[in-house]
């Protein structure tokens, strides 16, 4: 038997057998769990709270996460490589050197979230929200963020090459260094959009909005590195 403890050593759930991996855990309260360096491969974790949980070193690969609430966990080299987190709350997060390589987090909240040196490449990031996130040195390539809410959210000298960010809502952004290689635009928000020093060669920016009341009918900015507004 697995004894699931929190900081203090209160038992929060016990699971028959010697792992975790594969293990039914929906809908269980592991709030503040110490879930360090625990393979949860392949578990489901789908509508539990996991708020303030250490997950650090943990790998959730294929794991369901749906509806999940992680707000505030502590992620260390996590990994939730193909991992389903369809409308998980990430919410304040502190996630560093993690994997979300080809995840789905898609509808996923990471308001106010601090994300460093991740892998985010080939995710669903369709409808999610990164409100104030703080992002740096991330990959983001091949992601896909169509309607993605990116309002006042830092990509500092992260790679987002060929993402789809169609209709993405960039207001206030901040992508400063970021490489933005191919990127698709189209229909984009970005009023207030800092791109001072990105690399914007091949980016579409059809339709997008850079001023309430003007867009832009051009395809791409090819001319040089750098696209700044």
């Amino acid at each position: 038997m697995i004894e699931i403890r929190d900081f203090n050593g209160n038992v929060l759930h016990r699971h028959d057998g010697n792992t975790l991996r594969n293990a039914n855990l929906r809908n269980l309260n592991l709030r503040d769990a110490n879930l360090h360096e625990t393979d949860l491969t392949g578990a489901d974790l789908s509508g539990t709270d996991l708020s303030g949980a250490d997950l650090a070193f943990c790998r959730f690969e294929y794991a369901n996460l749906e509806n999940a609430y992680l707000y505030k966990a502590d992620l260390y080299v996590t990994d939730f490589t193909n991992a389903n987190l369809r409308n998980a709350n990430l919410s304040r997060v502190r996630a560093e050197e993690c994997h979300f390589d080809n995840a789905n987090l898609s509808r996923a909240f990471f308001v106010d979230a601090f994300v460093d040196r991740c892998s985010l490449r080939r995710t669903n990031l369709i409808h999610s929200v990164f409100h104030r996130a703080k992002m740096s040195h991330c990959r983001f390539n091949e992601t896909n963020m169509l309607h993605a809410n990116l309002r006042n959210a830092e990509f500092l000298y992260c790679s987002l090459e060929s993402a789809c960010m169609e209709h993405a809502n960039l207001e206030g952004a901040d992508l400063t260094g970021t490489n933005m290689r191919d990127v698709n635009l189209c229909d984009a928000y970005l009023r207030l959009t800092n791109f001072r020093g990105a690399v914007t060669v091949g980016a579409v920016f059809n339709g997008a909005v850079f001023v309430d009341g003007w867009s832009t009918t051009r395809n791409t900015y090819d001319e040089g590195n750098t696209y700044e507004i």
